[in-house]
């Protein structure tokens, strides 16, 4: 476990493990919207959560990587937001770019953005980004229905007080790193009862 600038990281119990896996989740992040804005003005910004799914994910350049891709996401979730005056949700995908040597070249970030809270997956360059795209919203869903609500959309700080729920969700929905299709209520009915 890491805890440090606001943030929680847990370095997956499986990234020790090294996958050669078609269908992998190369991490999750959870972050303010308007973390762009916050990071130019100050040093270290705030992120709520973040899972990284290999080894080198969580490797000595993890803060930077987390920066980089929070900076990234953020850029591309206030312009879609820009263009979709008055929406409460928006989403997208792109290409990480430029990453020197942070991220696998290629790799994705798969984001949704509503209200104060973005959550981001960033997949493998040939990962299929409709499955990403209903895993992340299979992953939003099973956190308001964990939290009992998507308040924590709004406010996004109980995550930090309740990380760990979160990390057993992220490891529920996206077992070792794998991209699964997992319908919301059976991930609810896996992690209410533990089965």
């Amino acid at each position: 476990l890491w805890r440090g600038c606001g943030v929680f990281s847990i370095a997956s119990r499986h990234s020790r493990r090294r996958r050669a896996s078609a269908t992998m989740v190369y991490g999750v992040l959870v972050l303010p919207v308007a973390y762009h804005a916050v990071a130019a003005t100050r040093k270290t910004a705030p992120m709520y959560f973040s899972a990284f799914f290999t080894p080198e994910g969580n490797d000595e350049h993890i803060v930077e990587r987390r920066h980089y891709i929070a900076a990234s996401v953020a850029r591309a979730a206030a312009a879609e937001s820009d263009a979709v005056q008055g929406s409460a949700q928006s989403e997208g995908a792109f290409a990480l770019r430029q990453s020197r040597g942070l991220v696998p070249d290629g790799c994705v970030a798969v984001w949704l953005a509503a209200h104060a809270t973005c959550i981001t997956l960033v997949v493998g360059p040939n990962e299929n980004r409709a499955l990403a795209k209903m895993a992340l919203h299979t992953f939003v869903s099973a956190l308001g229905a964990r939290f009992k609500s998507l308040r924590v959309m709004h406010y996004p700080n109980e995550l930090l007080e309740r990380a760990e729920e979160v990390h057993r969700l992220s490891e529920e929905i996206f077992p070792g790193g794998l991209l699964v299709h997992k319908h919301t209520s059976a991930v609810q009915t896996q992690f209410w009862t533990g089965v």
